[in-house]
């Protein structure tokens, strides 16, 4: 424990816990009083700021402590007992600028006598603290200098000094996160996640699993080719030998097979037997020879899951089961789809549509189909509008087979003759998730409008046109309002955009019939104004049900 106090004429420092024979009596040195008193005979600035300049003492524990019952023994050298402290305020604190009060006492003054036992002082209630401030308020008789002898505090070890988690422990963090490993390999899920004070099984304390379904990646082969010893089996570099310290240098294959090291069982060839059917053979031994037959069977199933699969970096990149309409996440090309179509709503004239919105600068910079009912979260952003847009769409792929599946989504302006545009401007919209030479239907949504689905499939690279104007080329007669011929276009109303023109739509638009200067899914003729133009849209409509496809 360490004690500060002013700069004082007599600077000495009494021990607070020191161990005596008896169990009050002063430690002495043969004497009638404490040598090693505290004096101070002048005013400083105190550690607690609502007690200004004055003559204090602070005793600081080097750790924090529990503090239940105190001793004091007052000042008791000869002649100096008037120099004892008379009143006293008592502070305590954690951490020297937070300051608790424990109250103001009266002292008896010490006898001068070498059989002094002191009195009890005040109690702490067993508080958690590692400073103690004494304040002198008066002494006495000496007005000039204050004394005090000695203090002992009382300990209460073990107890928690602050609250007690959902686990028992004092100050602990709580219960911890704990990642599903379904498929075992040590690493896992962020998504599938409980919180327990305990391991549970099945479960591990990291969320580095990119795919915890099984499907595998270089992270889980790079593992396996380290343990067994075979980052270089087939030397060092990639033009002389066989690689497998890096990702890229194992797509190189080294002087023996190449980029065919990917295919078909060459890899576990060159493992487990040395001999494969690349255009120049392995001459060496097989990799698990050199290693001495470190690599077992479900090791070797492993590898060639993973050649099969594609031999992805990631594991997101894997399809090692194609679906229905051959989509596989990162394994896609990018492809550009155009497409014409028009709204009811917004149309003019010969074949074209208004641009209120943009015009009246109501339009927002960023895709507005980020909430219910589309639930898209795109990033789709322009830094400004094209020219002559009338609204945003929403663009959908959906998978031939399983409509229900949407491949992927991009949302796109509609320009005003109805070409689609990406948010730079260009015409047509760009997706990376198509397989080439797969069918997927074509859908794109309004705010307010029946969606579209194109009567036509979408196969790439071969049919990425699509007008959607003519009638022949949009599947459901119902989903159409004829513009006066020959073009047609998406029918108003759709309010909600569920696909359905019912009574929830009349309720949605009652509930606020008038707005101005606003961008509004109420307003389906698209001239900035929620107005009974806009309803007089619905009833033409109502009752129409859009192609199921859709939605």
């Amino acid at each position: 424990m360490r004690l500060y106090n002013t700069i004082q004429s007599m600077l000495v420092i009494a021990l607070a816990l020191v161990y005596c024979q008896s169990s009050y009596a002063q430690c002495t040195d043969n004497g009638n009083y404490w040598n090693n008193s505290w004096t101070s005979c002048q005013d400083s600035s105190n550690p607690n700021p609502a007690h200004g300049d004055s003559k204090w003492i602070m005793y600081e524990f080097h750790a924090g402590q529990n503090i239940d019952g105190s001793h004091i023994w007052n000042a008791n050298r000869s002649g100096e007992s008037g120099s004892g402290i008379q009143e006293v305020i008592i502070d305590y604190s954690v951490d020297g600028s937070t300051w608790i009060n424990l109250g103001t006492y009266t002292w008896a003054q010490a006898p001068e006598t070498d059989t002094y036992e002191g009195f009890a002082g005040p109690s702490f209630g067993e508080v958690y603290l590692q400073k103690i401030l004494f304040t002198v308020v008066s002494t006495f008789s000496d007005a000039n200098c204050a004394s005090l002898a000695e203090v002992k505090f009382e300990t209460v070890p073990g107890l928690c000094n602050g609250p007690i988690d959902e686990c028992g422990i004092c100050n602990g963090p709580g219960a911890a996160i704990w990642y599903v490993d379904s498929d075992g390999d040590g690493l896992g899920d962020s998504a599938q996640i409980i919180e327990d004070c305990n391991q549970p099984a099945g479960f591990v304390s990291n969320d580095l699993d990119l795919c915890d379904d099984g499907t595998l990646g270089w992270q889980d082969m790079a593992v396996l080719f380290v343990d067994n010893t075979c980052t270089s089996c087939h030397g060092n570099n990639a033009t002389s030998g066989l690689n497998l310290l890096t990702y890229s240098s194992f797509m190189q294959g080294g002087d023996n097979c190449g980029s065919a090291i990917t295919v078909g069982t060459n890899l576990v060839d060159i493992i487990e037997t040395g001999n494969v059917s690349c255009s120049n053979g392995v001459v060496n031994a097989a990799m698990n020879i050199n290693a001495g037959f470190t690599m077992d069977a479900e090791e070797l199933a492993a590898i060639q899951e993973w050649i099969d699969s594609g031999a992805p970096e990631l594991c997101t990149e894997a399809c090692p089961n194609a679906d229905a309409c051959g989509d596989c996440v990162g394994n896609g090309l990018e492809y550009n789809i155009e497409a014409r179509l028009l709204l009811e709503g917004a149309y003019d004239q010969a074949g074209e549509m208004s641009t209120h919105l943009s015009d009246d600068g109501l339009l927002p910079l960023t895709q507005p189909f980020n909430r219910a009912p589309w639930l898209y979260n795109g990033n789709e952003f322009a830094n400004s509008i094209p020219a002559n847009v009338t609204d945003w769409v929403l663009v959908e792929i959906k998978c031939l087979n399983d409509p229900d599946r949407v491949i992927e989504q991009r949302a796109a302006f509609l320009r005003n003759d109805g070409r689609l545009l990406d948010t730079d401007g260009s015409v047509g919209v760009t997706f990376d998730r198509l397989q080439s030479n797969t069918d997927y239907h074509l859908v794109i949504r309004s705010r307010n409008h029946l969606a579209v689905v194109a009567s036509s499939y979408v196969n790439a690279p071969g049919n990425l046109i699509f007008d959607l104007r003519f009638e022949a080329n949009v599947l459901g007669a119902n989903q159409l309002a004829s513009l006066g011929n020959p073009y047609y276009g998406l029918k108003a109303g759709d309010f909600n955009s569920d696909g359905l023109m019912t009574f929830v739509d009349f309720n949605a638009y009652m509930a606020q019939p008038s707005m101005v200067y606003s961008y509004e899914d109420l307003d389906c003729n698209l001239d900035g104004h929620v107005t009974v133009a806009d309803y007089n849209l619905y009833r033409l409509n109502a009752s129409a049900i859009g192609v199921s496809i859709a939605f």
